[in-house]
């Protein structure tokens, strides 16, 4: 946890007299152990290699005991950080736009037809730009360990979505 507080900090604190922005919407179709799992929208922004997120989602959740499921919709707040994004030097940004990785973690809540829930997540994704310019599609897979309150079973995610991504530099105005 200390390492992550830590290169968010280095993210923060590198700004210099360019400034490298970031801008992600996002659509997901989220894959478990039992098949289709559900889908998931997301607004993204941020610089320098620190994102934050907002996202929302319909999933299906698993009760611990396997004796049910039921379909859930939750709120979660992020925080990604890109590994180029947070090591490159001002200006050279252009490998992010092609390809990009890094970490992330969420947490937030849902409801159920039956009750409330928590989660919490984390894992690491990997991006593909798909076009050149500021602005362009990418596509995004990732995978993370959800952890959830209550009757509902823990479980490993695996994503693929399609992002409509913006990138604004203050020096390099076109990748």
């Amino acid at each position: 946890m200390r390492t992550v507080a830590a290169l968010a900090l280095a993210g923060c604190a590198s700004i210099g007299s360019a400034s490298q922005g970031v801008e992600h919407l996002t659509g997901a179709a989220d894959v478990d152990h039992g098949g289709f799992r559900g889908a998931r929208v997301a607004g993204e922004f941020g610089f320098r290699g620190v994102e934050l997120s907002v996202d929302a989602d319909v999933q299906r959740q698993q009760r611990s005991d396997a004796a049910s499921t039921a379909t859930g919709t939750a709120v979660d707040l992020g925080l990604r950080l890109s590994i180029f994004g947070l090591l490159m030097s001002d200006g050279d940004h252009h490998l992010e736009h092609w390809f990009d990785l890094g970490a992330e973690g969420r947490a937030g809540g849902g409801v159920t037809s039956s009750d409330a829930y928590g989660e919490v997540s984390a894992g690491g994704w990997v991006e593909i730009g798909l076009r050149s310019g500021t602005d362009y599609p990418a596509l995004i897979v990732d995978v993370r360990r959800e952890v959830t309150t209550g009757p509902w079973a823990d479980d490993t995610v695996f994503g693929i979505a399609l992002a409509w991504t913006v990138r604004t530099s203050s020096d390099s105005p076109d990748y």
